[in-house]
């Protein structure tokens, strides 16, 4: 058996919202108005105006990434999210797990031995002081287009035994405010479907966390995203 979500997982323009379309509209609107500043105030070489310039510029460049989308895949986009978990920032690959770690592997097995793709596997720091601890990937901003869906599938890196689980959370971030689109509590020695659906986030600039937080320890809590991404219901 291998325990994975579909393929496809391309990122593509959805169609066919009119609150997603009027979003695209509007920035294509902005970065006209934009350009038409920034035309102005060429061939002035006051301080004011070259900030200007450079402030455009930026805003050009954050407003690009904004459009509507109907598929998206986490375990392509890895590089492109921040990483941090409760102790600090976390370095993609680091094998020292001081501060959780992040490691994407293309193919492995997990828990109880199953095969699997696009595996997205995350440790969080140790537990200290009887605190809980956690570690989360935060994507960059998308529009969510028509008809769209987290798919996913928790699971545990096959071998772990002694870990007491952990709790796997999809979060939807709008305007800075987190919202739980799916939360799962996993068995170390099964794999969990993880679906969510994101209809009420069409047409908004969003961001999706993936998180995993342990539970009364840390102990192997090597946590594993199959095939994490956005796809059409």
């Amino acid at each position: 058996q291998t325990a994975s979500v579909d393929e496809n997982d391309a990122e593509t323009p959805s169609s066919g919202t009119a609150t997603a379309n009027r979003t695209a509209v509007a920035i294509q609107k902005s970065d006209s108005a934009k350009a038409a500043v920034k035309a102005e105030s060429e061939g002035s070489s006051t301080p004011t105006a070259n900030r200007t310039a450079v402030a455009i510029q930026k805003s050009q460049s954050a407003t690009a990434v904004i459009k509507p989308v109907s598929s998206y895949d986490f375990f392509a986009n890895v590089k492109k999210a921040a990483w941090k978990s409760s102790t600090g920032p976390v370095t993609i690959g680091n094998q020292s797990c001081t501060a959780g770690c992040v490691l994407p592997k293309t193919s492995g097995r997990i828990n109880p031995g199953n095969k699997a793709r696009k595996m997205l596997v995350m440790l969080p720091p140790e537990r200290k002081r009887g605190r809980g601890t956690w570690i989360e990937g935060r994507f960059p901003p998308m529009v969510i287009g028509d008809h769209v869906k987290f798919k996913s599938t928790a699971a545990f890196v096959e071998g772990v035994s002694d870990s007491d689980g952990g709790i796997f959370t999809v979060y939807v971030d709008v305007n800075g405010r987190k919202s739980v689109a799916v939360r799962k509590t996993v068995n170390p020695q099964r794999y969990v479907p993880i679906e969510a659906d994101l209809t009420k986030y069409r047409g908004k600039v969003v961001r999706i966390v993936l998180q995993v937080h342990c539970r009364k320890t840390s102990t192997q809590d090597k946590a594993v995203w199959v095939a994490p991404k956005l796809t059409r219901r």
